[in-house]
């Protein structure tokens, strides 16, 4: 008699952890390698706040892309879902770190985040399937 193996790639939210975590740390490598980079240069605050947001939405978007390469449907609300996850996920670090509700300028990354995963959504899912020559 066969038994069934669910493989852990079949559960049903995998795809969605394992992009939102991918996601995640990606805007971490990021904004520790744009750190370095401002420390070593003297950067203004201004450019950081551009970086930190660039570090954002690239999380996003690769987040996105992952998610919707890995479904291959509906990619414009799955990519949107991967960068709410990602935006809850760091609410709750900023209340943690904070010990406080983070300023309200921060739901700005809310918008980045839904945007860019959008987008990386609809890229992964328009994107070409990779298949062996016959």
């Amino acid at each position: 008699m066969k038994r069934n193996k669910r493989s852990l790639r079949k559960l049903k939210y995998y795809n969605l952890i394992f992009s939102a975590v991918s996601g995640i740390t990606l805007i971490t490598v990021l904004i520790l390698l744009f750190s370095y980079a401002a420390s070593a240069t003297g950067m203004s605050d201004g450019i950081i706040s551009v970086l930190g947001c660039l570090a954002i939405c690239s999380g996003g978007y690769f987040s996105g892309y992952l998610y919707g390469k890995q479904k291959r449907h509906k990619g414009i609300k799955n990519g949107a879902i991967c960068g709410l996850i990602i935006y809850i996920l760091l609410f709750a670090v900023g209340i943690i770190y904070l010990k406080a509700i983070p300023p309200l300028r921060f739901t700005r990354f809310l918008i980045f985040l839904c945007l860019a995963g959008a987008a990386g959504g609809i890229t992964g899912v328009n994107s070409k399937i990779k298949r062996p020559p016959i």
